[in-house]
C-alpha cells in the first residue's frame, strides 16, 4: 500500500456503515471509500450508468472499481464491532459502585442500548463513555488494519 490510512478516519468510517451504505479502504492510496449498496448491486449486475446524473456516474465508476479490483478494496463491517461487549467493559471502568450497578442493570434485556444511552447522561458519565467507546473502536480499527496488512497512522 502506497499510503497509510488514518485510524481516526477508520473509526469514523465504522459509524457510516449501514444497510444502505458500505465502506471500504482502498489499499492503493489509503482512502476511505463510502458508497451506497445500491450502486454496488448495479455494478455486480453490470447495469449501464451512462444516463445517470454526473455524480451518480462517478459513484457507479467507483462501484465498478470496487467490484473489478480484486484485493484492492477491503470492506469494513459493522460486525467487526461488538457494541454490547464495549458497553459491558465500560461498566467495569466506572469507579462509583452505584453507577456501575445501574449501568449493568441497564444493559440487561431488551432495549439495553437505549436504556444505556439514557442512563449515561443521567449518571453524568457520557463523556467518559464516548471517550471509552472511541478508544475501543480505535483498537478495532488497529486490529482490522493489522489483519489486512494495511499500514496506519495513529
Amino acid at each position: 500500500m502506497k499510503n497509510s490510512v488514518r485510524l481516526k478516519e477508520v473509526v469514523e468510517a465504522y459509524d457510516m456503515i449501514s444497510f444502505e451504505n458500505q465502506v471500504f479502504i482502498d489499499r492503493e492510496n489509503g482512502e476511505i471509500v463510502n458508497i451506497f449498496s445500491e450502486y454496488l448491486r448495479k455494478a455486480e449486475n453490470e447495469e449501464p450508468y451512462d444516463r445517470m446524473r454526473d455524480w451518480e456516474q462517478e459513484a457507479m465508476k467507483q462501484a465498478y472499481d470496487i467490484i473489478e479490483s480484486e484485493g484492492r478494496f477491503i470492506e469494513l463491517s459493522k460486525y467487526d464491532i461488538d457494541e454490547y461487549r464495549i458497553m459491558e467493559k465500560f461498566c467495569f471502568t466506572v469507579a462509583d459502585p452505584f453507577k456501575e450497578e445501574a449501568l449493568f442493570n441497564a444493559i440487561n434485556g431488551r432495549g439495553a442500548f437505549r436504556r444505556f444511552k439514557d442512563l449515561i447522561y443521567k449518571l453524568e458519565v457520557a463523556e467518559d463513555w464516548y471517550d471509552y467507546k472511541y478508544e475501543a473502536y480505535k483498537q478495532v480499527a488497529r486490529d482490522f488494519c493489522e489483519m489486512h496488512h494495511i499500514s496506519y497512522i495513529e
